[in-house]
Order: C-alpha cells, then structure tokens, then sequence
C-alpha cells in the first residue's frame, strides 16, 4: 500500500491499497478510516499507527508476554533496551531457521532489528 516507500500512508495510498483487496470506499469513508488511524493527527498513517489499528492493543496473557520479556531484555532496568542488551539476551542458534541452515545467526538480530521503527 506504501507506494512512496516512505513507511506512512496517506489518503490516496490508502485508498489505492484496499481497492486492491476489493474494498472501494469513497473519500469520505476514507476520511474516517483516517481519522481512526492517524492517531498523531499528521495526516499520514504511520507504519506503527498501522500495525496498532491492525493487531489492537496488546491484552491479557499477551501484554504480560510482552513485559516479560522486554523485562528480560532491559538488563540494566533503565526503561530502555540497547542493541547490546537484545544481542546477550537473545540466544540465535535456537531460532529453527539457524539449525536448519537456512540463515546465520547474526541474520536473527537483523531480521528482529527491521521489525523496530526507529
């Protein structure tokens, strides 16, 4: 949907994109699905305000997952987790793609790092 490739959407790539999927909303309707979007308000969808609106926020057993680990990840409690931090607490040789060969273990960093936008 990101045609631009600038990682948000704008009301004509989003419209573009879900016409693609077979849902032809017109420009109001899609000045809705904006509003319920874009939560900073900028006008654009943010790649992190779309994968929010898509997944919903995190709940129940799932949001204690998360803290758990990102606690496990903060080795020194300070709110924040380092590239450093990920690298120690993270063991690659037990991700089912290295031990089948496919990738390298410095791939699993990478591919975790590209899941993050900083």
């Amino acid at each position: 949907m990101d045609a631009n490739k600038d990682r948000s959407l704008n009301e004509g790539e989003l419209a573009e994109g879900l016409a693609l999927y077979g849902l032809n909303l017109n420009k109001a309707q899609i000045a809705v699905l904006m509003r319920i979007f874009d939560k900073d308000g900028s006008g654009l969808i943010s790649l992190k305000e779309f994968l929010r609106a898509m997944k919903g926020e995190p709940t129940g057993a799932r949001s204690a997952c998360i803290r758990e680990a990102y606690e496990k990840l903060d080795v020194n409690k300070n709110g924040g987790v380092t590239l450093d931090e990920i690298a120690k607490g993270i063991n690659p040789t037990v991700f089912p793609e290295v031990t089948q060969g496919q990738i390298e273990p410095q791939e699993v960093y990478m591919q975790i790092m590209s899941l993050w936008d900083t």
